[in-house]
């Protein structure tokens, strides 16, 4: 029936529509189900194991072991010492008393040089 409401829209199907569609599908669902037969049971044979072949790998290279940069006049102390006082380390950098090296330095890195004897407040 496509009779139109007070406000000009369309109207939806009825309930006894909709009810009789949701009938139907459910029969036809029904039907499908009962007509196709279950698959019967069948034992499943156990899997045997079998080893995997290795996997391709490149040969391990050998690399020789670095010596790292930087000072390792003072390296930290043994976790038994930690509670024992050390003596404080002199700073080998001196901003006042350094010198730039031209010769060294480049657009992205300054270099200077510290004189090795002590200064005047030392």
């Amino acid at each position: 029936m496509n009779a139109r409401r007070h406000d000009g829209t369309r109207r939806v199907a009825s309930r006894t529509t909709r009810s009789y569609a949701l009938g139907v599908i459910a029969a036809v669902l029904a039907a499908t189900v009962t007509l196709i037969p279950a698959a019967p049971a069948v034992a499943a044979a156990p899997k045997v194991a079998h080893e995997s072949p290795a996997l391709p790998s490149a040969p391990l290279v050998r690399i020789q072991p670095e010596l790292g940069k930087g000072d390792f006049n003072d390296p930290p102390p043994h976790p038994a010492d930690i509670d024992k006082v050390r003596p404080i380390p002199k700073n080998s950098y001196d901003p006042v008393r350094s010198t730039v090296v031209q010769s060294e330095t480049t657009p992205t890195a300054r270099r200077s040089s510290t004189p090795t004897e002590p200064g005047p407040c030392s």
